[in-house]
């Protein structure tokens, strides 16, 4: 099997956008138009492909779990309208979001390194309604869109990398500009979690775009285990001290910030990958979505406090490390 590099790359994502003829663009519709668009594509969910779920009729939790399964935007979840929905299939893998930022976006996560994967799973589901609608295409530009960003192939490939060990050698920022092709890269505010992404989607193919963005995701990876490597040679002692530190703290705290939680999501998997922890990578990536505000809701079955989520988040990491320190127990 290929190496979907799972160590370093979290997650891949795919994002197509496609907007029908004979409507004007996402932003210019009227509502009238809106539920046309809607009564179109609704029965091509049927059949048991996929649930359509109208956004209006969902949930705050309902919504907040599909956000951070990354299967629903932000955007169009906060700014909803009776005309907007979204198509799960049926294994909550990928979704089409109706009504969106664009008339149609497809949408699909795959764990690890699987950009093809989760590109050829957009495309497919995108033939699918293909078959019943046309699309606004320009034999020039390629597929129009609202969003001069969506106008080509439409496509828009992530990937998410975990890079730990290059930020803390100073070196993440250096890689991330040295990459070629038609990628960008972002870093996201905590965690040592970098985005990299294809920065174009005129001019280029989907082949190429999934080459790029692949190419530059297997490229940080190598030099994160590069790092990674070095670090644990120099330091064998570091991450073991760390994590008996880590413990200790989380066993005397009576709150867990969602800050703090990814920091100490960012350790554990450090921990994980140089032997220090026995637990699977998925084990602890897990965490990270037990803990989010939405799951924990919908954990506890009710709305929870700021201060209820913290105490809630805290005991999911105290379940996974275990039983406590002995010092303590003592």
């Amino acid at each position: 099997m290929p190496d979907t590099m799972a160590d370093v790359v979290l997650r891949s994502e795919a994002r197509l956008a496609r907007s029908l003829t004979g409507y004007p663009f996402t932003g210019a519709l009227d509502a009238q138009q809106e539920s046309e668009i809607l009564e179109r594509i609704a029965p091509l969910c049927e059949g048991g492909r996929f649930a359509l779920l109208p956004l209006a009729a969902l949930s705050s939790q309902r919504k907040a779990l599909l956000i951070e399964e990354r299967l629903l935007p932000i955007k169009p979840a906060q700014n909803e309208h009776e005309s907007m929905a979204i198509a799960l299939d049926r294994e909550n893998s990928a979704a089409v979001m109706i009504n969106g930022e664009e008339h149609l976006c497809f949408h699909a996560v795959r764990p690890g390194l699987r950009l093809q994967e989760a590109m050829d799973c957009v495309l497919t589901e995108e033939r699918l309604f293909a078959r019943d609608l046309m699309f606004a295409f320009d034999r020039q530009f390629g597929y129009l869109n609202g969003a001069f960003a969506d106008v080509g192939t439409g496509l828009r490939l992530t990937a998410a990398l975990h890079l730990p060990y290059l930020e803390k050698a100073k070196r993440a920022e250096a890689e991330l500009k040295a990459l070629q092709g038609h990628v960008v890269s972002a870093k996201m505010p905590l965690g040592s979690v970098y985005l990299v992404l294809n920065g174009a989607t005129i001019g280029v193919t989907e082949e190429e775009i999934a080459l790029s963005v692949a190419g530059a995701a297997r490229r940080l990876a190598k030099e994160e285990r590069q790092a990674r490597e070095k670090a644990l040679l120099e330091n064998p002692e570091e991450i073991p001290t760390e994590l008996s530190c880590m413990r200790e703290m989380l066993f005397s705290d009576d709150s867990l910030s969602e800050k703090d939680c990814m920091l100490n999501w960012s350790f554990l998997r450090q921990a994980v990958t140089a032997g220090a922890l026995p637990r699977k990578l998925e084990e602890v990536d897990a965490l990270l979505t037990a803990s989010s505000p939405g799951h924990l809701d919908a954990a506890a079955g009710r709305t929870l406090e700021s201060d209820e989520r913290g105490a809630y988040r805290l005991q999911i990491f105290r379940d996974f490390l275990g039983a406590e320190p002995p010092e303590r127990r003592a």
